[in-house]
Formats: C-alpha cells, sequence, structure tokens
C-alpha cells in the first residue's frame, strides 16, 4: 500500500478529506497520532469520518491494516482472505471466509459511519434512530431495500476503482450463509420458515441465560453495561473471527421467509431481547422488506453471485 496521505485516506474511503490533510503539510505518520480533539480542530466535522480515520489508525499500529510483505495480516485479495488475514475493503470493513460457502463474510454489522458516507454520497438522510449512537454502532433503522441499495453502491464504487473483480458484488447473506457463520450445522429443512427454531444453541453455547460479555442483549439479562446498542465487536467474536452474530441489532437476510412470500428474513436477535427462543441461532423473525425498527441492522458478504435468487448456491472462486 502507499504510504502517502492521500492513498491511505482513498483506501478507507475517505478521500474527499485529503484537499483538506495535504493543505496542512501533514504526512500519514502525523495523521495516524491525532486524537479525536485534534481531527476535529484540523477541520473534519462528521464524527463518522473521525472514527473512521481513528480506527484505521489503531488499526494500523495493531498491524491489522497496512505495513508490507508478509507482516501485513490483512489482503486486498479475496481469494486469500483467511480468518487470519481477513480481506480489508476500501472502507476498512475486514471479511472472512465461512464454512459450506465461498462467501466472505464481514466480521461486524454495517456501522453508523459506514452508512453515514452511503448517504452523503447519495445525497440521502440517515435512518431516525430514536436513542443515541456513536459512529462505531451498528447503523440502525435500516430497511431491507435500504440495505441492499448500499451493497450495490459499494460494488459500483470498488468494482469501478478496480478494487474488486466484476464477478464479485457485495450483498447480503443468504439465510444458510448466515447460519454457517453464526456456526450451524446445515440445516435440511428447504425454508426459513421450516428451519425456524429447530436447531439448539446460541451464540455463545449450549446453554440458556447467556454468561456475562456474552453479547449485548436486554439489561434485564445482565450480561453487558448497555442500555441500547454498542460499539460494533465490544464483545468476543465466535471460533470464525466474526463479531456480534447475537444481540446489538437484528440483521437482514437475502431470503424470503417462506416460499411466495415477500417478507424477509431478520437473525440473531438484538439488545432490546431477551426471550430464550429469540436468542436461539437458528431463530428467524420476518419482517417486510419496505419497513424497519429501531433495532434492525445489517452487514454484508462478498460473493461471486449477485444472488438474484437467495436460493442458488454459491459458486466457487474461479
Amino acid at each position: 500500500m502507499d504510504s502517502t496521505p492521500g492513498s491511505f485516506l482513498t483506501a478507507i474511503g475517505l478521500e474527499h478529506l485529503a484537499p483538506l490533510i495535504e493543505s496542512r503539510g501533514l504526512d500519514l505518520p502525523a495523521i495516524l497520532k491525532l486524537k479525536d480533539d485534534e481531527l476535529l480542530a484540523l477541520g473534519i466535522e462528521k464524527p463518522g469520518d473521525r472514527a473512521r480515520l481513528l480506527a484505521a489508525a489503531r488499526a494500523t499500529e495493531e498491524g491489522m491494516v497496512g505495513g508490507s510483505g508478509d507482516s501485513w495480516k490483512t489482503t486486498t485479495d479475496p481469494a486469500k482472505a483467511t480468518k487470519d488475514k481477513p480481506f480489508v475493503n476500501c472502507f476498512g470493513m475486514l471479511f472472512v471466509p465461512v464454512r459450506r460457502f465461498k462467501t466472505l463474510f464481514s466480521v461486524c454489522p454495517v456501522r453508523v459511519c459506514d452508512f453515514e458516507s452511503f448517504c452523503d454520497k447519495k445525497l440521502r438522510a440517515m435512518p431516525d434512530c430514536d436513542y443515541p449512537q456513536g459512529p462505531d454502532h451498528p447503523v440502525a433503522g435500516v430497511t431491507w431495500e435500504e440495505a441492499k441499495r448500499f451493497c450495490d453502491w459499494m460494488t459500483e464504487r470498488e468494482r469501478n476503482r478496480g478494487l474488486i473483480d466484476p464477478g464479485l458484488a457485495y450483498r447480503l447473506p443468504t439465510d444458510p450463509e448466515w447460519s454457517a457463520a453464526v456456526g450451524l450445522r446445515e440445516e435440511p429443512e428447504s425454508t426459513p420458515k421450516s428451519r425456524n427454531g429447530k436447531a439448539a444453541g446460541y451464540p455463545w453455547g449450549s446453554q440458556f441465560p447467556p454468561p456475562p460479555g456474552a453479547g449485548n442483549y436486554h439489561p434485564r439479562l445482565g450480561v453487558d453495561d448497555f442500555k441500547e446498542t454498542s460499539p460494533v465487536a465490544s464483545f468476543a467474536p465466535n471460533r470464525y473471527g466474526i463479531y456480534d452474530l447475537g444481540g446489538n441489532v437484528w440483521e437482514w437476510c437475502m431470503d424470503t421467509f417462506e416460499v411466495e412470500d415477500d417478507w424477509r428474513v431478520l437473525r440473531g436477535a438484538s439488545c432490546f431481547n431477551d426471550g430464550e427462543d429469540r436468542l436461539r441461532s437458528s431463530y428467524r423473525e420476518r419482517f417486510p422488506p419496505s419497513q424497519t425498527r429501531n433495532n434492525i441492522g445489517f452487514r454484508v458478504v462478498l460473493s461471486t453471485r449477485a444472488f438474484k435468487d437467495p436460493a442458488i448456491q454459491n459458486s466457487s472462486w474461479t
């Protein structure tokens, strides 16, 4: 990766800040040392932009982004992604493989700052949220249709810049892919409705209630200190290196709940749920694609297929 400020900012989706940074005469090491109040004083007014810069600085310091040669802990080649060396896109999103599929799964839900970039470019208003959220919280209040438009926009952006192959696309995960990511065995039933709640177990293990630190769930469970959503990756990842598959926000999937049904699948429960049934890894909720709630978000996957038909199985990378 080029170590100039302009190239670095482009790599994390903040190329619009390059003129400001260059006018201040700052080099990349100096940028990465700045704190939030210093970035604000510099003229970077949007919290999402400052959050992305701070996250990139932390990742660079920890060896997750940047570096050279074999010392890198990320890759820009999707075909080489592993749990220990995720694929990183231009937003700094990390993607890892999941079993049974060639899909690369985002390790975190889409954040407020990520969706803010989409809304800025498309001159759209951010979703309404009736509780405070920081830039690193999962975006909430997003419809299935809005989530799909975000995926299409990110696909077009990275294809046009030559960052991903024309045969690759960002999209929502299918219901079976989400099950694989959370650690469920292959489910034989044919539809999300018929699979709903059948498999035992939870994102944290086999016993209910969840232990302290298992995730961000309803305060009645007493397992975390957050009243509403928490910053993504606030809790330990699962064995595949994926965060927040239980709690925080419900996550949209591509699939319809049943055949000839327009309503889509939600997985994972949220920070407002505490019931044993909804916290099961195999639980599905059904919701209209044009509507939303204050506890619905999404994450994205990178795939070799656009999946116009979510029943189609994934093809290989080659």
